[in-house]
């Protein structure tokens, strides 16, 4: 039963394939830009996060502290997980 589906699965994939080329190499957008741009379309804009990735935090605090970005975003909703660590996080966000 295997080898048969196997038959049926193998010009199956190569149509998909033929149908479907991959896409031409793209050049990294600037991830702030990226992000403002969504602003101008989107009512709301998500994106998760790597939890203690230092170089995270940092691009986001320089995120909004552009100005750009300012122009477009009214309000910034941050989740805090557990009860324990919102004292020590709000220490860390204002200083």
């Amino acid at each position: 039963m295997k080898i048969q589906r196997m038959h049926l699965l193998s010009p199956l994939l190569l149509a998909a394939a033929l149908l479907y080329p991959a896409q031409a190499a793209t050049t990294p957008e600037n991830p702030a830009t990226a992000v403002s741009e969504a602003f101008k379309t989107h009512d709301i804009v998500t994106f998760g996060e790597i939890h203690r990735d230092k170089q995270e935090y940092e691009w986001l605090d320089s995120l909004v502290a552009d100005p750009e970005f300012a122009s477009h975003v009214d309000d910034i909703v941050v989740e805090i997980g557990k009860s324990c660590g919102i004292l020590s996080s709000l220490t860390n966000i204002l200083g």
